[in-house]
C-alpha cells in the first residue's frame, strides 16, 4: 500500500557502511514518516521542500521507502513519449532542463539543440575549451596558414 507525503527535508545518513538517501515527510496524522530513498544506478535525485513523496511500506520490516518525487510547481512540457529532466536551486527555481523530444532531438535550456542526426544549433557563441589559454570561439577563430593567418568563418557557409 502505498501514500502521498509532503516532502518535509531530504538528507544523507550511513546505514550499515552505506550512505543512503532519507527523506522526512508529512502524511498527515501529526507524526512526520522518514523514508529510505534509492535512486537507479548512475542518478541522484534530492527533493525539495514542498515536493511529494510517493511512499510505499517495506513489508514486514515498518521501514517506508520513497519511490518517486513530484514537484508541484513545474509546468510540465514533455510530450507524449518525451523525456524531460531538470535541476533546481535550494528556492526551487529550474536551473538546467534537458528535454529528449519525440523527433530524436535534445534541447538544454532551450538553447542548445542537437538533431536527431547530431547537429548542433546553440544560440550564442560556442566556445571549445573555454576558461583555458587553449580556448578557441566557434565564430572568431582564424587558421594559420604558410602565407598568413585566415579570416573567421564566413557565417552560413
Amino acid at each position: 500500500m502505498g501514500r502521498l507525503a509532503e516532502v518535509l527535508e531530504c538528507y544523507v545518513e550511513e546505514i550499515d557502511g552505506m550512505k543512503i538517501s532519507r527523506v522526512k515527510c508529512d502524511a498527515g496524522g501529526g507524526r512526520p514518516i522518514t523514508a529510505d530513498h534509492y535512486s537507479g544506478v548512475g542518478e541522484e535525485e534530492n527533493p525539495l521542500p514542498g515536493d511529494f513523496a510517493f511512499l510505499a511500506e517495506d513489508s514486514g520490516t515498518g521501514r517506508w521507502v520513497a519511490l518517486r518525487f513530484f514537484d508541484p510547481k513545474w509546468v510540465r512540457r514533455g510530450a507524449p513519449g518525451e523525456h524531460v529532466r531538470y535541476s533546481r536551486s535550494s528556492d526551487g527555481t529550474p536551473k538546467t532542463v534537458i528535454h529528449l523530444k519525440a523527433d530524436g532531438s535534445c534541447v538544454v535550456n532551450e538553447k542548445v539543440t542537437i538533431s536527431a542526426s547530431g547537429a548542433v544549433d546553440a544560440a550564442g557563441e560556442v566556445t571549445a575549451k573555454a576558461g583555458t589559454p587553449g580556448a578557441v570561439g566557434g565564430s572568431t577563430h582564424t587558421h594559420t596558414t604558410p602565407v598568413a593567418p585566415t579570416s573567421p568563418p564566413t557565417p552560413g557557409t
